[in-house]
């Protein structure tokens, strides 16, 4: 046959319902003086781009192949069948172009629309289908070419193994993780992404930036946050463990505590700001929840007028 497909096996393995899914492959003349007519007879719910065209002697074009379901379906060794033939143009082949049904040529034609004061119409740009080139078909060379699909379309389905994720109780600024299972019980591959909602009406809507930190702590507090919180939640995720290191270090703070007038200033200073910013940061979180309580008072006020 002058005319081959390389691969005459095309596997589009899962795809989406309603998604368009496509594969390429490359048909090919491995004949030297001979020009090929093909085209593929598919019906839906598989296209082929293109569909009709020309291929001149050693000339390979690449064919794409589109899959788009509305409904569960399996395709095993799906057989599509391409009818190939040799032609002859009318005009010297030299001077014919490579042609198929998927080529377009741009043209500009006038419409009713005048711009003011105009004396010629506004032209619009438009996409026209080049034509097919004038040629007739050789006798008794018409042939058959065969290439299979195999695709698997369904819905993606899938199970979580809880419908709540519940954290620990997390410190403002503290890190938190919690970990569920995500089951694909589908037939197909599950492409899933996670996007946020709106925040719950119980949630508090007050971030812990550092805009409303400065309303309640003092700007020396908020200058050392990171390192005071970071001592912070050691202490609290750590009270019956410490490392080698971390325990020499309490070891020398006991000694400069019972021999307070040894303790520079710089300690007594960190130490300081250590307690304040505890003292600060209570009163912060105290704060935060008497607005949520306030917030939740009102919001139960205006549904009680309302009904």
């Amino acid at each position: 046959m002058g005319n081959s497909v390389r691969a005459n096996h095309i596997q589009f393995g899962d795809c989406h319902i309603g998604k368009h899914c496509r594969r390429t492959f490359t048909i090919t003349n491995r004949t030297c003086t001979k020009v090929m007519h093909f085209e593929w007879e598919a019906d839906a719910p598989f296209q082929f781009s293109p569909k009709v065209g020309h291929l001149h002697p050693g000339c390979a074009k690449s064919i794409t192949v589109t899959l788009k379901s509305d409904v569960p379906a399996t395709f095993r060794r799906h057989l599509v069948k391409c009818k190939v033939a040799e032609i002859n143009f009318e005009l010297p082949q030299m001077k014919v172009e490579d042609w198929d049904d998927k080529m377009r040529v741009v043209t500009w034609k006038d419409t009713t629309r005048k711009l003011p004061g105009a004396r010629w119409p506004i032209k619009e740009r438009v996409l026209e289908a080049v034509p097919e080139p004038a040629h007739t078909v050789v006798e008794e060379s018409s042939r058959e070419a065969e290439v299979y699909l195999s695709a698997l379309v369904a819905y993606a389905e899938f199970e979580l193994s809880t419908a709540v994720v519940q954290f620990m109780d997390t410190f403002p600024f503290q890190t938190r993780t919690a970990t569920f299972t995500m089951h694909n019980t589908g037939k197909v591959a599950l492409e899933y992404s996670w996007e946020k909602v709106g925040d719950s009406e119980k949630a508090v809507m007050k971030p812990y930036s550092k805009t409303l930190m400065c309303k309640f702590l003092s700007s020396d507090t908020v200058r050392h946050r990171r390192k005071l919180l970071r001592h912070f939640w050691w202490q609290q995720e750590h009270r019956f463990e410490m490392q080698p290191s971390a325990l020499l270090e309490q070891q020398r703070l006991a000694k400069l505590r019972a021999k307070p007038l040894q303790l520079d200033s710089e300690e007594e200073d960190s130490e300081e700001k250590e307690q304040d910013f505890l003292e600060q940061l209570q009163q912060y979180c105290e704060q935060l929840q008497l607005d949520f309580e306030e917030e939740e008072e009102d919001s139960e006020e205006k549904e009680q007028v309302a009904g």
